[in-house]
């Protein structure tokens, strides 16, 4: 989606990154005791490659540059993940 006044472009989505943060880790974090900060970086590290990224000499993993269908993919995994490791069933979105 672009917003056509000033050229800004959420090249991931709002609505499945809503779902992400606001029902996903949320829900995973209800179960585990592990806060949706924790568990964001827990599955980047699973899910993504390290060199993504790098702050101060670190390679890292980041959503921030994953394309809408790269971060439905992503998030997918997580979903897929919260199941059947951890046999969290998450609500359906889109």
């Amino acid at each position: 989606m672009k917003c056509e006044k000033c050229g800004y472009e959420d090249i991931r989505g709002s609505k499945i990154n809503r779902f992400y943060w606001g029902i996903a880790l949320r829900h995973i974090s209800d179960h585990t005791g592990h806060s949706p900060n924790e568990l964001h970086e827990a599955f980047k590290a699973k899910f993504l490659h390290q060199e993504d990224l790098t702050i101060l000499g670190e390679k890292v993993a980041t959503t921030r540059k994953l394309s809408a269908k790269e971060f439905k993919d992503y998030v997918r995994k997580v979903e897929q993940f919260a199941n059947q490791e951890l046999g969290i069933y998450l609500p359906a979105h889109e």
